[in-house]
């Protein structure tokens, strides 16, 4: 990933970049904070970063450059399976992340675990990178991706996406159907 500041007048500013030995993916998943840059994504391979982060199959990450755009902090999200960085959100004082995730994945000291093929995750960091907690919010026997991540005016978290075959959430609804799309309201 290459991140570039730049005027009206298309001046080169500042860069930086970050790699990875085999791909990486940010899914337009970046937040501007007090002119620190919040990115969120996935990638295969390993990401060097002052030390090596070397993904399990595919793990997600989340970075913060600073306002000189160097990195202040690396965060790795992942576990045995394929884990998605796929949708972040911010209300301006935490970052809100969701995705994908098979077999497991470790969020800092939390470990959620899969009961299908692949389950969707959301996770609350603060500004500094410290994981407050993470959930499985959408699962069940079959496929459930996210697509999006808001906050609305209450301060709710809403969560879109699609699934194959069927989806289960947390209060025991279950819907059973070939495809389908759901939207899912969280309190914060």
């Amino acid at each position: 990933i290459l991140y570039f500041n730049m005027n009206y007048s298309q001046d080169f500013i500042l860069g930086n970049f970050l790699s990875s030995t085999n791909n990486i993916n940010q899914s337009l998943n970046q937040e501007v904070i007090n002119e620190d840059v919040y990115i969120f994504g996935d990638y295969l391979g390993t990401i060097e970063v002052g030390v090596d982060y070397t993904a399990n199959v595919r793990d997600a990450y989340l970075v913060k450059y600073n306002s000189e755009y160097k990195i202040d902090w690396f965060k790795q999200i992942g576990g045995g399976g394929i884990d998605f960085g796929s949708a972040m959100t911010t209300d301006g004082n935490y970052l809100y992340l969701t995705g994908g995730f098979q077999q497991d994945i470790t969020f800092g000291t939390t470990t959620l675990n899969s009961s299908g093929f692949l389950d969707i995750y959301l996770a609350k960091y603060d500004l500094s990178g410290k994981e407050l907690w993470a959930k499985r919010i959408a699962y069940n026997e079959g496929r459930q991706f996210v697509s999006s991540i808001v906050i609305d005016k209450n301060g709710d978290i809403l969560v879109a996406g699609y699934y194959r075959d069927s989806i289960a959430f947390p209060n025991n609804d279950r819907y059973i159907n070939a495809y389908g799309l759901y939207i899912t309201k969280l309190d914060n």
